[in-house]
């Protein structure tokens, strides 16, 4: 029987990935140490740096589409790059995360889809960031953390009034 706390932590990752659905990644950053970075937002929010969600991926990842992979986490840098802008601007269609092990599959309305590996517990895998300081993620040994950090200067959600998870 799981502990009430892992129903609850489970039920606030389901509920955060659950908005991202109909959203769109305004474009993406492959940063230091491999991670990648989906800048995420409602569609035709203005562009800029801070977007509602932010999802960091520090684990094995790869783009495929009609069942080809595309890239991985491991091509060269340039080929990265470049094939992550196929992601840019694309319509989230769905967010699916399996039980367990965490891993993570993200759809986009021109049939790219991103896969997220859980390969190892002793690393952070993937964290989803909101705006407000919301965080919420896959920790070391494969377990679900959630913890609110300093709201991003600047921001107003629009959305503050209503009930937060």
């Amino acid at each position: 029987m799981k502990k009430q706390t892992d129903l609850h932590l489970e039920t606030r990752l389901t509920r955060a990935l659950a908005e991202l659905g109909g959203t769109c990644c305004h474009r993406t950053k492959f940063a230091a140490f491999g991670t990648l970075i989906l800048y995420i937002d409602k569609p035709g929010a203005q562009k800029r740096s801070l977007t509602r969600w932010r999802l960091y991926v520090d684990s094995a990842w790869r783009v495929e589409r009609n069942g080809r992979v595309l890239l991985g986490y491991a091509d060269a840098d340039k080929e990265v790059l470049a094939a992550l802008r196929g992601l840019w601007d694309q319509n989230i269609c769905s967010v699916d995360v399996s039980k367990g092990l965490y891993d993570l599959s993200v759809s986009f309305d021109n049939g790219m889809l991103l896969r997220v590996f859980s390969n190892s517990i002793g690393n952070e895998q993937w964290e989803l960031r909101r705006s407000d300081g919301f965080r919420i993620g896959i920790a070391p040994g494969l377990m679900i953390a959630q913890h609110e950090v300093a709201r991003d200067p600047g921001w107003t959600d629009p959305l503050r009034n209503r009930d937060e998870y």
